[in-house]
């Protein structure tokens, strides 16, 4: 498994990436309260009507009243279609009281974390079965 942390102001956000056989399983995490908000996992593949172009697709689950989906979908996709595989992302960051500034922040890290886990590997192994 490879781990990384970043701050934005207080407060720690946390992203682990683990194998799963050919696969990549994603949890990013932190603020006041750490949990699962949402869900996305990011197929990829031969695009259904034109077989050699090659596509994901994407599908989200969130936890009502919680907007961890979205960017759970945009790293799920980001990562399934550098390593070209399924990859699945929980993600839930609770800030208190947090403003716009701060989820602009926020996702500012989360996506700075994200650079890092594809620079420390060109390769796919994340360690795992």
């Amino acid at each position: 498994m490879l781990s990384f942390t970043g701050r934005y102001k207080e407060h720690t956000v946390r992203l682990d990436a683990l194998a799963v056989g050919r696969d990549i399983n994603v949890v990013i995490s932190g603020g006041d309260v750490p949990h699962i908000g949402g869900v996305a996992m990011s197929v990829y593949g031969p695009d259904l009507h034109q077989s050699e172009r090659m596509t994901s697709t994407e599908q989200m689950l969130s936890v009502q009243g919680h907007k961890e989906a979205e960017l759970a979908k945009d790293v799920a996709r980001q990562l399934a279609r550098r390593y070209s595989c399924t990859v699945a992302v929980a993600c839930g960051i609770h800030v208190d009281g947090a403003a716009p500034e701060d989820i602009a922040g926020i996702l500012e890290v989360v996506q700075s974390l994200v650079e890092k886990l594809k620079d420390s590997r060109s390769g796919r192994d994340f360690g795992g079965y």
